[in-house]
């Protein structure tokens, strides 16, 4: 996997620029890259949970006489529509390009060990492990000589360091 490459006539650009260079390109994440993914991807879903309630209001307003009011489902239909959203859109993010919004924006790709890209029964089961589990698992990549968190032993992943557009 190659980074980005330079404007023609001027080798130094992307240093000054502040984006990563290609010398890293393909090497396994560190922690803190990965964490710092995981939070953009925590907002992500938060997001998209807001969209959903915002959406149904909206409905409710359109077709009745309702005034406009965000929905008030409880802590636990809340809890379980987000679990259901990040599963999905973790899911979803490494089968389409193995990235996340939060990979993206951190230059991630997760792979299978072997570098090819996850199959529906690795994907979906790494998002229900990192879901209920992801914390105290990426905790694990920051003393893993290979920077692997437990999941991505247990599913033979590997996130590297990826600033190229696919």
């Amino acid at each position: 996997m190659t980074g980005p490459v330079a404007p023609a006539g001027d080798p130094g650009a992307h240093a000054r620029s502040g984006v990563p260079t290609h010398e890293k390109a393909g090497t396994r994440a560190g922690v803190v890259s990965r964490v710092a993914a995981a939070v953009i991807d925590y907002g992500v879903v938060s997001a998209i949970q807001v969209g959903i309630l915002v959406a149904v209001a909206f409905a409710r307003f359109l077709l009745s006489s309702r005034p406009f009011a965000l929905p008030d489902p409880n802590p636990g239909a809340q809890s379980l529509l987000w679990i259901g959203l990040a599963i999905v859109y973790l899911t979803e993010s490494w089968l389409i390009s193995g990235r996340t919004v939060g990979a993206r924006v951190m230059g991630l790709r997760v792979v299978r060990a072997s570098g090819q890209p996850l199959g529906v029964g690795v994907a979906a089961g790494r998002a229900v492990f990192c879901v209920f589990l992801g914390a105290f698992s990426l905790a694990w990549s920051a003393v893993s000589r290979r920077n692997a968190a437990v999941h991505d032993t247990i599913f033979r992943t590997v996130v590297l360091y990826d600033w190229t557009r696919r």
